[in-house]
């Protein structure tokens, strides 16, 4: 596999899920070598078919909420591949109530594995990745961290604290030559809009709701992310940094 990412090394968070998956199969496409980490085992069956098809992965079952958990991430990479170039942070939590039903185990839940992860994973990695030619975090927000969606303030305020995180990271890290944005995608065709769905009142129709809010008609797909994702960790992005990338077929344009 040889492409624009040949041989950068990548610490790709959240692997097994939808987003995860589509992302390290296309890092891998284009000649990255891997370190795909999830809190679930399965990470390990992505890394398996990476390999098969030639590709170079690793997997590490960690959960990102936890340091010392995080620290085997880091220790992973550098034992395997000596460094990391590329960082991405992909790990999320939707807890769907109005304000005023939002618990704090609800908030402190979100707001650990939305926002304390891309903190506790970065301070863990971005180390490696210093005096690294075209060094780049990638954290993955949501729209939902750039505009107010109803019954979702825990999640929205720990979105928007990434994307805010982001930008601070851009400013802090520049000087080191480390590029850091953020991806606010709308609701993308995976597992866990349908798991939402699943815990409101009428799950068929409040997925079905998701569909019209967006212009073009449609959800957004996994691989429609990873693209995105592709373009901040390589050298086309080489001058964006501190940006939110905004990929919603337009749901924030309404």
């Amino acid at each position: 596999m040889a492409g624009e990412l040949t041989n950068r090394v990548i610490v790709l968070t959240g692997a097994a899920g939808g987003i995860g998956r589509a992302t390290a199969e296309r890092l891998a496409d284009e000649g990255a070598r891997l370190v795909l980490s999830d809190r679930e085992a399965a990470v390990a069956d992505v890394a398996a078919a990476i390999v098969a098809a030639g590709g170079e992965a690793i997997a590490v079952v960690a959960d990102v909420t936890v340091a010392a958990q995080v620290a085997r991430i880091a220790e992973a990479a550098t034992t395997a591949f000596g460094g990391v170039d590329v960082l991405v942070n992909n790990h999320g939590a939707i807890v769907g109530r109005s304000f005023l039903e939002t618990t704090e185990e609800d908030w402190d839940r979100v707001h650990d594995v939305v926002l304390k992860s891309v903190f506790l994973v970065s301070s863990a990695i971005i180390p490696l990745m210093l005096g690294r030619a075209g060094a780049s975090v990638v954290n993955i927000a949501s729209v939902g961290g750039v505009i107010a969606l109803r019954n979702m303030s825990a999640y929205g305020a720990a979105k928007a604290g990434v994307v805010h995180l982001s930008k601070c990271m851009a400013i802090d890290l520049a000087e080191q030559g480390i590029r850091v944005n953020a991806i606010c995608p709308g609701v993308i065709d995976t597992p866990q809009p349908r798991q939402f769905a699943a815990t409101l009142p009428d799950p068929e129709a409040a997925f079905a709701a998701f569909e019209p809010l967006h212009p073009l008609g449609r959800l957004g797909r996994p691989d429609e992310v990873a693209d995105a994702i592709c373009y901040l960790a390589s050298d086309r992005s080489s001058f964006v940094t501190g940006s939110a990338l905004i990929v919603d077929g337009g749901m924030t344009a309404v």
